[in-house]
This record gives structure tokens, sequence and C-alpha cells, in this order.
């Protein structure tokens, strides 16, 4: 499993470069227009009754809420459908360029999913489907082949058609590791088995060769609806924070100390 934290120390460090200032300057734009943090608390304690104190500044901190939530899955959508181009680049033209081009894909895609994180576990939408898109560990060996037995996994048993619904019936049947879909069976994909103490897995492009990779029909259509199934996932939670009709949100339509 070390794959997985070589690749979240290269995006820890990358984030540290590049997406706190992307970050920052989209919640700058976003309250600059608007209220800021700053000025709901003034409201907050100048208004001199108990309907002002609860109704004007939750209801500004709720919109602006909303409004960086929607952001972010808005910009981790464009990288994971940036993340899917490249795949199916490299499935359509399988190369050692085009599968580098295909990991430094998912490496930018991860960077910007990360900073979503904070959204869970509020009972929000992602704690609906985020198990799909981002569980982890997995057990590689229940999705292609490992070192020492090179017949194991979704991939290599021929028995088992490989369709959107079969995986997502598959996914976890045995168990919490047994991930099937999402970023990390994606990594899998793409890097391949780490057996290296210093860095990541180094699966060679050879694998995605039909007729010469072992299997290799079936790890492209994996690999294809896997990826495609990300895309899907992303544009659902872009759709459960968008106004409901441009304006009002889902918030809007209860009270607004249980939207807080």
């Amino acid at each position: 499993m070390l794959f997985h934290v070589y690749h979240d120390q290269k995006i820890d460090n990358d984030y540290q470069n590049h997406y706190q200032l992307v970050t920052f300057t989209r919640i700058y734009k976003m309250f600059k227009n608007g209220l800021s943090i700053l000025s709901i608390i003034v409201l907050s304690l100048s208004c001199q009754t108990e309907d002002n104190v609860q109704k004007l500044p939750l209801d500004a901190l709720i919109r602006d809420h909303q409004a960086l939530i929607l952001a972010v899955y808005e910009d981790s959508l464009s990288k994971v459908r940036n993340l899917d181009l490249r795949i199916n680049a490299m499935i359509d033209q399988p190369s050692q360029s085009n599968l580098d081009q295909a990991r430094e894909a998912w490496l930018e895609a991860r960077l910007f999913y990360l900073q979503s994180e904070v959204f869970r576990f509020y009972d929000g939408p992602i704690d609906q489907i985020e198990g799909l898109i981002n569980a982890w560990p997995l057990d590689e060996m229940q999705i292609d082949y490992v070192q020492g037995d090179m017949s194991t996994g979704l991939i290599n048993d021929r028995s088992i058609i490989i369709s959107e619904q079969s995986i997502l019936d598959l996914n976890e049947l045995q168990g919490e590791k047994d991930i099937k879909t999402g970023f990390h069976a994606i990594e899998f994909l793409l890097w391949g088995q780490d057996l290296d103490r210093f860095g990541p897995g180094n699966r060679s492009a050879v694998d995605f060769q039909i007729g010469i990779g072992q299997n290799a029909d079936r790890r492209v259509t994996y690999l294809r609806i896997i990826s495609s199934l990300l895309v899907k996932h992303l544009e659902q939670l872009v759709q459960a924070w968008l106004p409901l009709d441009g304006v009002k949100t889902r918030f809007d339509l209860q009270d607004v100390n249980d939207s807080f």
C-alpha cells in the first residue's frame, strides 16, 4: 500500500505550492462582492433583535458556505474529466508517454479532490457516495495481478463479465478492503503494485496493449468504466450543491437554523 502513501506525500507538497493559491483566490472572489466572515460577525453583534441575529448573518453564511462547496466540487469535476480524457487517450494508444500523462492527470485530480474532505461527516451529499469515490485501503489482488499471483483479481477472472453494474455489485462484496471503484482503484491500475520502498509502482504500458498484455482487453474495459464512474459521481456532487432554480438553494427550503 506504499504507493498511496507516496502519492499523498507528493500531493501534500503540491498542495503547499499550488492549490492554496487557487483555493484562497476563489474564496476571495466569492466573498469580495458579498458579506465577509468578519462582517457577518460584526452584524451579528450589532443586531438588536433575536430575529435579526438569527436571520441575516446565518443566511449570508449559509450562502457563502454553499458557494464555496460548489466551487470546490466544480474544480474537482473539471480535473476528473481531464483524468478521464487522459485515461482514454492512453487506452486508445498505449505508450509509456500516454501512461505518464494519465498518471500526472490522476495526481492533479487527486490534489483538487483532497480539499473537499472537510465537507464529510455531517450527512451531506458526499456521505452518500464517498465510499465509491475515495475508499481506502484496497486489496489490490481483488482487482488485478500482484507479485506471486498473476491470475488473481476481477480482471483475470474471465468468468466474470465486466460492466458498470457488475463492478458496483462486486464493490466491497468481500469486505471493506474489496474496493473496485474510485481514485485508489484507478491509482492501482495506473501504477500497479508498489514494491519500491522509496517510490510508487511502475506498471508497464504493455498491460494495456490488447493482444500483448495478459488480459489487457479486460483491464482497459475495467479502467474505462471506473474512470467514467468517477466522473459520474463528481457530477452528482456538483448537481447536489447547485441552486435549485438558479437562485434558491436546498437550504432555502428549510429553517435557517436547521440549514446552519
